[in-house]
């Protein structure tokens, strides 16, 4: 066991006899014994501010020496010299401090602590990530492989904490699956999850930062708490789309919120890892602010043309990779392509959307999410996969590089210069005469059911619970 000192000197108290404005002494070290005297040099010059408990303003700003009082070989600006007289008392370690020419002008509690946190504590602060984006916005993560355990003792915790600071004038927004275990801790939780592995609706962006805001305009003392487990980034998401919410609807004085917003994605998010996720936050402030003009119109996608060939199998029968494309409208699946079968050599192969609909183009409308798979003999794995909106689109081509494609950006097998095209028309009958089928590349039929799978249907329907209990248009 050892004394941690950490003493933040009152500017009036101490320079009641000869105040010297701009002069802040602070000390931070270990106490000596009790008994001991404990001379401290003030040796820099700075402006006086207040200073958080253990923070030094300044470089070197004091020198302190166990001992006998003596002078040290230095040039300082100023010299102060305090004698801290050390003793036991019955209320704990305390401290006496006083100068020359004074009586004791404060006394200070010292707790005494241990050099290591106790285990448990340790064990729940690697599990437990608790921090704060502004001074009313918490962040609360837990990594996936945390266990049921730790889990439910770290929302413990935390409930624990956010009850005594706060009482009920917090909210919990929970942005993952919906977990009996949170709900149970927390008087109020509000559940705002998505998908895993997309990024979430325009419009589910719009709504969160809208129950946000009213939450937290509904009284000062309230704080919104940003739950998630298993990805961060969703965090990020929320506090991106929310920093720009606030910029364009938020008041002057939360321009200090938006500063304290970016500093926390700067260190805890950094850049957001998946690529439809920065896309669509790039969509929401540009929709807010104007700079993207909505466009009502209808769109129809006539063809989708992929350049570079995925290499997702060794050349076996002249073929490296058995590409398929499946496209979802607001999750809801309304287009299958064939099996295409890409051989070595191939720069580019399109998929022939309206060819297989009787040369009508397929109507889009709000979210669209598209995923090529290469298809395995019992499985299937994500070639590349993409969110978009339609009412971000103003024109007839939308194209996507290879790092703008989610699983192609980390992926090596993708083409370093591959890109996906995606053609429309703005009738269902194609503006333009229908690409040729690519002759290198053939295309099988897609009854086969890896190719027939549709696995967003229920997604959200029941809730998750990690102690195995299962229960289960732009409008911004």
């Amino acid at each position: 066991m050892a004394l941690d000192l950490s003493i933040d000197f009152g500017f009036n108290g101490l320079f009641r006899d000869n105040p010297r404005p701009g002069f802040s002494p602070a000390v931070v070290g270990k106490a000596p014994r009790p008994g001991h005297r404990l001379t401290i040099f003030a040796v820099q010059q700075v402006k006086f501010c207040p200073m958080s408990v253990g923070r030094m303003v300044g470089k070197n700003l004091l020198k302190f020496r166990h001992g006998p009082e003596r002078r040290e070989s230095i040039s300082p600006v100023l010299i102060l010299v305090f004698v801290c007289l050390f003793q036991n008392s019955n209320d704990g370690n305390t401290i006496k401090i006083q100068t020359p020419r004074q009586k004791p002008v404060t006394k200070i509690q010292v707790s005494t602590v241990s050099r290591s946190a106790p285990k448990n504590d340790r064990q729940l602060r690697e599990n437990m990530d608790f921090s704060f984006v502004t001074e009313r916005i918490i962040a609360l993560y837990f990594p996936e492989n945390v266990t049921p355990q730790a889990f439910h003792q770290g929302h413990g915790q935390a409930a624990h904490l956010l009850s005594t600071k706060h009482a009920n004038n917090y909210m919990v927004f929970n942005l993952t699956e919906p977990r009996r275990s949170a709900r149970s801790q927390h008087a109020r939780v509000r559940e705002l999850n998505w998908v895993p592995g997309l990024a979430p609706p325009l419009d589910k962006l719009c709504s969160i930062c809208k129950e946000i805001e009213t939450w937290l305009n509904g009284d000062s003392h309230r704080v919104a708490v940003l739950h998630a487990r298993g990805n961060r980034e969703r965090i990020g998401v929320v506090v991106a789309s929310f920093m720009h919410y606030s910029n364009i609807c938020g008041t002057a004085d939360q321009a200090l919120d938006r500063f304290a917003m970016e500093k926390f994605l700067d260190d805890k998010i950094q850049e957001l890892e998946q690529p439809s996720q920065r896309r669509y936050v790039d969509y929401f402030a540009g929709l807010l602010s104007g700079n993207i003009r909505i466009n009502s119109a209808p769109l129809y996608l006539t063809h989708i043309t992929v350049l570079g060939a995925p290499a997702f199998e060794a050349n076996t029968e002249g073929v490296v990779c058995r590409a398929f494309i499946k496209i979802y409208e607001g999750l809801m699946p309304v287009y299958t392509s064939g099996v295409h079968r890409i051989t070595p050599g191939t720069r580019q192969f399109t998929v022939n959307v309206a060819g297989d609909r009787r040369n009508q183009g397929l109507q889009l409308r709000g979210d669209v999410l598209v995923k090529c798979y290469h298809k395995h003999p019992n499985q299937r794995e994500v070639i590349f996969a993409c969110q978009f909106h339609t009412c971000t689109i103003s024109d007839y081509t939308l194209s996507f590089t290879r790092h703008e494609l989610d699983s192609a950006a980390y992926d090596l097998r993708f083409p370093l210069d591959g890109a996906v095209e995606f053609h429309f028309s703005a009738s269902p009958t194609p503006r333009l005469p229908l690409p040729a089928p690519t002759p290198a590349v053939a295309v099988d039929s897609a009854d086969d059911p890896i190719v027939r799978w549709d696995s967003y249907a229920d997604l959200l329907a029941g809730e998750h619970d990690s102690e195995m209990d299962h229960h289960g248009e732009c409008r911004c």
